[in-house]
């Protein structure tokens, strides 16, 4: 079992081609352009298991015949303008994508395939090596895992049975073994699933139950140039540049928490990103206190709080014994350039704290009750990696 951060996890599915084929079904090389970054969270820790057997391979052969391309999604090429950034040309490629995908399978692998899951939140609690005992704790026995059965016992792994994820997909071998371990949890019968596993392992190689495991994609700019026509190169190039770009894009979770020490009881905070294509701040969820999205704009997010206001005896005196807290989820897809984050504190008299926090996977960018300015413009490396920026 292999456990990683989604951070770190999706670099290694991205990087290598072998691993995504074991652990994600879909392989591609470091040229295809795609990406696991969008499916994988930067908030979560996650254990990944495979085990499978191949039972036959199908492939696209470029044997040098012609290759045959739909006219149409040429002739869709041809109108697309040529690759640049900015957001017209950006909404002209996306609209092609999503009529004619992305990607084309090259070859394909049937066989037999328990894939296994596992994802939790990162806190302070549950940490990358808590999640990895907790995961082999609960796997303990299935193919070669090995794990501390009396974890079982504790706090800690009760909440994480509560709010951990997990899927298993099983593919081949018998219907009954396959429906059992797709649909049961080891830790309702752990010998009765350890058992129900061996069985499944024993049919593994039997190519009458074979089913798709694995398949392996290229690009469709990609696919294009390998076909040796040059005719078809000036569609290649195009594709290839736009979704050299697309692809490169992360996604990234985290939170934006504000405090009011002031005499409002609703102040209004706004959270803003570089306006750039690809670039979005999207609000995902309620998290502690009652904070809640007043305006959702696709760089944009305006909030309000609603707060236990300071009393003062004094009409300019303030004085922050009493404030209020509170955060959201948000997500953040984003270049990995350069850019700059806007934050905007309420103007009322008090002392303010607005952070945009997308650690680990991006920086935490913070307007402080320390920092007096109700206004800041904070630039930033990039906000696909780490770092603190602001007061």
């Amino acid at each position: 079992m292999r456990v990683e951060t989604g951070t770190d996890l999706a670099s290694t599915l991205d990087t290598s081609a072998s691993f995504s084929a074991n652990y994600a079904g879909v392989s591609a090389s470091t040229s295809s352009q795609y990406s696991y970054s969008h499916s994988l969270s930067t908030a979560k820790v996650y254990g990944v298991m495979s085990v499978d057997h191949r039972s036959f391979f199908l492939e696209l052969d470029y044997d040098g015949s012609p290759v045959v391309v739909n006219e149409r999604l040429l002739a869709a090429v041809e109108e697309l303008p040529d690759w640049k950034v900015d957001q017209t040309t950006f909404d002209q490629y996306m609209n092609f994508f999503n009529d004619w995908g992305t990607h084309v399978m090259e070859s394909c692998v049937f066989g037999a395939r328990y894939q296994l899951k596992v994802n939790n939140e990162l806190t302070k609690t549950e940490t990358k090596e808590k999640f990895e005992l907790h995961v082999k704790a609960e796997y303990n026995g299935i193919a070669d895992v090995s794990g501390d059965v009396s974890v079982k016992n504790s706090s800690d792994y009760k909440t994480y049975r509560k709010t951990r994820e997990n899927q298993v997909y099983v593919r081949g071998g018998t219907d009954a073994s396959r429906v059992e371990l797709s649909t049961s949890q080891p830790d309702d019968n752990p010998e009765e699933y350890r058992k129900t596993f061996n069985e499944w392992a024993q049919t593994l190689n039997n190519s009458n139950t074979a089913s798709l495991v694995n398949i392996r994609v290229d690009s469709i700019g990609n696919s294009l140039r390998k076909s040796g026509n040059p005719e078809y190169e000036p569609a290649a190039r195009k594709l290839i540049d736009a979704l050299g770009y697309i692809s490169a894009l992360r996604v990234i979770q985290g939170q934006i928490s504000v405090e009011s020490f002031g005499t409002t009881e609703q102040p209004e905070y706004t959270c803003s990103l570089h306006n750039v294509p690809g670039m979005q701040l999207k609000y995902i969820s309620a998290g502690s206190g009652n904070l809640s999205p007043v305006d959702q704009e696709p760089t944009s997010l305006k909030l309000r709080l609603q707060a236990n206001p300071t009393q003062s005896s004094e009409p300019d005196v303030i004085i922050p014994q009493s404030g209020t807290s509170a955060w959201v989820n948000v997500q953040v897809t984003t270049p990995q350039e350069a850019s700059v984050v806007h934050l905007e504190k309420p103007t009322s008299k008090g002392w303010y704290s607005l952070v945009l926090d997308l650690q680990p996977g991006g920086p935490k960018v913070q307007s402080t009750v320390d920092d007096k300015q109700t206004t800041r413009d904070i630039p930033v490396d990039s906000l696909a990696i780490s770092g603190t920026y602001g007061t």
